[in-house]
């Protein structure tokens, strides 16, 4: 039996003869696999050749080791290096057999040039102080080293420099690099001297509301290279310093003037108008001492009013006091001033807040008790004389008519309307524009309704239990509360009387029910 039997490639034939039994097998023959290696054939000044040996491969890929990659066939390979060292070399053979690699290291010597040095610069010749920029324009250079002729220098390669004095600078650059140092590259820069001009005069001053007597701080703001000054404050006074604090006593429109000079000349008259305005000072009505029933007996027999009780005589020395409460004006000239925040309390609960707004007319509220301190303090220092908060005797005594008196229940009248802005009128609300009501025997307003008003007294409620024929007194030594009198305009009508005490006034809580008058303390 000859079966026919079909080769592939070159198949080899085998018979074996068993017992009765013809078989052929055939068996296909593989490639050859690739053998991978190759030689240094040349080495030349960075230019190297390779011979490629490998066998049975048709295709190559070289890798350099300088990050150079190339696929290439048979024969030899050729590969510039730019830099000295030595180099990883390797090659992968491809071929129907398989994929084979070699690599192995080769030492290269590339001949570096040398460097040279060149540069350019922008912004010479320009005025002291003037910044010049450097250009680098070396070649084969890794490292710069700059001398900029005033003792500055850099390593930067595109350096710049502030030159801050006139002159010729020379100006030296050296470079180096794997092909070595370069000679010098120098230029000559010139830094002229910068031309003075003649200088302009200007000022400012602090502030913009003054109230005499006042310091003021004049500030130079001339231009330009000034050496002396000269001031006129146009009050007769004059200065020579750069800012002077001048104090004015008077209140008037100042022409202040400034004349600068230096070297480039001496400038024009710089005037500004300054205005001083006087003091607010409250309107003031004469109190003579006197001895007066402070206090009252009504509510006798309850609990209600106990503390104008008992009704007791007291002697107070002669004082003036406001004619009518301090004024949102008022006090808006002092924090302008003392550079105080207006409103002062603008952490107030909305509550406290005057809704109605801050009518320059109306009496001064939401401040606390210290802050009715501070302004008397300021008003003495401003005046040269003493003002204060009044006592509650001074207080109820001034509201009572003084030696006037008539005996009235409210300040002025036995009709609270006719003298209060109240709780119970039509009025009731908002505060009131001060003086809106009649007069009191003495010529004072609102001392009945519109604002609570600020005593100086710690509030006791037993404290007329202790104070009868007292001379001037001051109230207890302490507590926790201070005495406002005098009723509001959303208070009760028995509030506005002038012998009710209201013991509540917490002196860290301002209120927009409560103000303050101030006593002026007379020799």
């Amino acid at each position: 039996m000859n079966p026919e039997i079909k080769f592939l490639r070159k198949p080899v034939a085998v018979l074996v003869f068993l017992v009765g039994v013809v078989v052929l097998s055939c068996k296909e023959k593989l490639p050859d696999p690739p053998t991978a290696a190759f030689t240094i054939k040349s080495n030349d000044k960075g230019n190297v050749v390779f011979a490629n040996t490998s066998t049975n491969a048709t295709t190559f890929d070289w890798d350099f080791g300088d990050g150079g990659k190339r696929t290439t066939g048979t024969g030899d390979v050729e590969h510039t290096y730019v830099t000295t060292g030595t180099y990883e070399v390797k090659l992968i053979a491809k071929g129907e057999g398989g994929t084979k690699g070699a690599s192995r290291s080769v030492a290269v010597d590339v001949p570096q040039a040398l460097p040279v040095a060149a540069f350019a610069y922008a912004g010479g010749d320009c005025e002291a102080p003037c910044e010049v920029s450097f250009t680098s324009l070396s070649t084969h250079a890794t490292a710069w080293a700059w001398d900029f002729g005033d003792e500055g220098t850099s390593t930067l390669e595109n350096p710049k420099r502030m030159y801050q004095k006139s002159g010729n600078y020379i100006v030296k650059l050296v470079v180096s690099g794997p092909g070595g140092t370069s000679a010098p590259k120098t230029e000559t820069i010139r830094i002229k001297e910068k031309a003075v001009a003649v200088p302009v005069a200007d000022f400012t001053f602090e502030g913009g509301d003054f109230i005499a007597p006042c310091e003021v701080r004049f500030t130079n703001r001339s231009s330009g290279v000034v050496n002396t000054y000269q001031w006129d404050f146009g009050d007769g006074q004059v200065s020579s310093e750069e800012n002077p604090l001048h104090t004015y006593t008077a209140s008037k429109n100042y022409e202040v003037t400034l004349i600068v000079s230096g070297p480039g000349g001496t400038s024009s008259p710089k005037k500004e108008t300054l205005v001083i305005r006087a003091t607010p000072v409250p309107e003031m009505i004469m109190v003579y001492g006197g001895t007066f029933t402070m206090g009252s007996d009504y509510g006798t027999g309850t609990d209600e009013f106990k503390d104008e009780r008992p009704a007791h005589k007291v002697t107070v020395s002669g004082f003036s006091i406001g004619k009518y409460p301090v004024t949102v004006e008022q006090f808006q000239a002092f924090c302008k001033e003392e550079k105080r925040p207006f409103p002062p309390n603008a952490d107030l609960p909305a509550a406290n807040i005057p809704f109605w707004g801050w009518l320059e007319d109306h009496p001064m509220v939401s401040v606390k008790w210290s802050d009715a301190v501070a302004y008397c303090t300021w008003l003495s220092r401003k005046t040269g004389l003493v003002y204060r908060l009044p006592t509650e005797a001074e207080w109820e005594f001034a509201a009572r008519g003084g030696t006037k008196s008539l005996g009235y229940t409210y300040s002025g009248s036995q009709a609270v309307n006719d003298v209060a802005w109240y709780g119970e009128s039509r009025a009731a609300g908002t505060t009131r524009s001060v003086g809106g009501k009649k007069v009191n025997e003495l010529g004072i307003y609102d001392m009945s309704g519109n604002v609570w008003e600020w005593c100086s007294d710690w509030y006791g409620s037993d404290y007329y239990l202790f104070s009868k024929d007292a001379v001037n007194p001051k109230g207890p030594s302490n507590g926790t509360f201070r005495v406002s009198r005098g009723g509001s305009y959303s208070s009760e009508a028995t509030h506005s009387r002038v012998s009710f005490r209201n013991g509540f006034g917490d002196p860290d809580a301002p209120d927009r029910n409560v103000g303050f008058r101030v006593v002026r303390e007379e020799k």
